[in-house]
C-alpha cells in the first residue's frame, strides 16, 4: 500500500499549495495561513499525512511570523507526530520490519529528524 498521496502539478492542492507557499515568501503571512488551512483538511481527508504534516508545519511558521507564538505550538506538535507516524510506517514497510533497518533513509524519517 501507498504511504503518500502524490498530487500532480495541475492539481487543485497542487495549486492552492503552490500559492500559499508564494504568499508566504512575499511575507503575506495572514494570506499563506488562510491558503494552508483550506488545503490541510483535503490532504487529511485523501490520508496523504506527509503532506498533511507539511502544511501544519507551515502553518505554524506563519503563526510564528505573526508573532501567535501561544497557537503554533499546537499545529507543530501535530506536524511532529504525523512526520514520525509516516516515518514509521515507511520504515516497517521499506525493511520488512520494525527491527531491520534500510540502507537509505525514507523521506518521511528525514523530515521528522531535521
Amino acid at each position: 500500500s501507498e504511504i503518500t498521496e502524490h498530487y500532480r502539478f495541475d492539481s487543485i492542492e497542487s495549486q492552492v499549495r503552490l500559492l500559499a507557499d508564494s504568499l508566504f515568501l512575499m511575507k503575506d503571512y495572514e494570506s499563506a495561513f488562510s491558503m494552508y488551512k483550506l488545503i490541510k483538511d483535503d490532504y487529511k481527508n485523501d490520508r496523504a499525512m506527509l503532506h498533511y504534516a507539511s502544511v501544519q508545519e507551515m502553518m505554524a511558521l506563519c503563526l510564528y511570523q505573526m508573532d501567535k507564538t501561544k497557537e503554533m505550538f499546537g499545529f507543530l506538535e501535530t506536524a511532529l507526530f504525523h512526520y514520525t507516524r509516516v516515518a514509521e510506517e515507511e520504515r516497517g514497510l521499506l525493511s520488512g520490519g520494525p527491527s531491520a533497518r534500510p540502507i537509505t533513509a525514507p523521506d518521511a524519517t528525514r523530515l521528522a529528524t531535521r
